[in-house]
This record gives structure tokens, sequence and C-alpha cells, in this order.
């Protein structure tokens, strides 16, 4: 039988977690306005495992992305959106990717957090309208919270 070194276990048992998680709807707590929930997931993970946390929380991002560059490919395969329509919303999430880590980053309170995240929802929804993005059928990267509609680039209304 063939020694399992513990970075390859770890790994996998991290691999495994994230693709578990990614069932539950991981996006929804990675998103959360209320950022202790996936940093809480976060920190667990790497301490129980002894990982580096910056890594860890890597692995939740990549995930994040790779399931949105998913919906998109498929809402294209689906004719719901044109290849034109899909570089569009890429490009517009990168940009919203990055005032999001901004807001979460920032020095500002868990009730100002909160505020600009909201804004920048509305400003998603705007986009959507503005682009003519289809309203159903979208579903954003980050669920509902609290029967509210709470993720960025969610086009459900």
């Amino acid at each position: 039988m063939k020694k399992v070194t513990k970075y390859s276990l770890v790994a996998g048992t991290t691999l495994g977690l994230v693709a578990m998680l990614g069932v539950a709807n991981l996006s929804a707590v990675n998103a959360s306005p209320d950022t202790n929930n996936s940093t809480n997931i976060v920190e667990k993970i790497a301490e129980r495992f002894s990982l580096d946390k910056t890594e860890v929380s890597k692995v939740f991002e990549e995930e994040r992305i790779a399931r949105h560059n998913e919906r998109l490919a498929e809402l294209v395969s689906d004719g719901k959106i044109t290849e034109e329509q899909k570089a569009l919303m890429e490009n517009h999430f990168k940009e919203m990717d990055t005032k999001r880590n901004d807001i979460l980053n920032s020095d500002k309170t868990e009730e100002e957090k909160e505020t600009a995240l909201d804004e920048l929802r509305e400003e998603g929804r705007q986009f959507a309208e503005d682009n003519d993005l289809p309203k159903k059928g979208m579903k954003g990267g980050h669920g509902d919270r609290d029967g509210q509609d709470r993720g960025m680039g969610r086009f459900n209304k």
C-alpha cells in the first residue's frame, strides 16, 4: 500500500470539502455581506488541517468564479444569452468582483459594508436592465438570504 503524504491527504480533503460546500451553495456563504460565515469556515478548515488561511480562502474564491463561468456557459448553450452578452457579463463580473472585495476588505463598519453591497447589487440589476439581459434563468453566485436578493449579478427579481 502506498504511503499517503500529509500534504496530499490534506489537499484531497480540502478539495472534497470545497466540492461538498459547492453542492450546498458555497457561493451563498462566501459572498454574504456578513463575512463572518465564510471567514469562520475558512478559519476552521485552515486550523483543522494546518493549512494557510489565505490559501484556503483562494480555493473558495476560485470555486466561486468557476461556478459563475460555468453558469454563463450554460446560459449560452441554452440560448438564454449570446456570446456577446456573455463577454459583456464576464467583464462586468470582474469589475463588480473588484468592487465587492474592496468593500469587504475596507475599514467600514458592517452596516456601512451592507449598505455599500446593497448599492452594488442595485448597480448589477441596473446593468442587466440596461443591457437587455434576461431576468429569469440567471441565478447569481451568492443566493438569497432571508428571502432577499443578496447576490451580486443576480438578475432574478
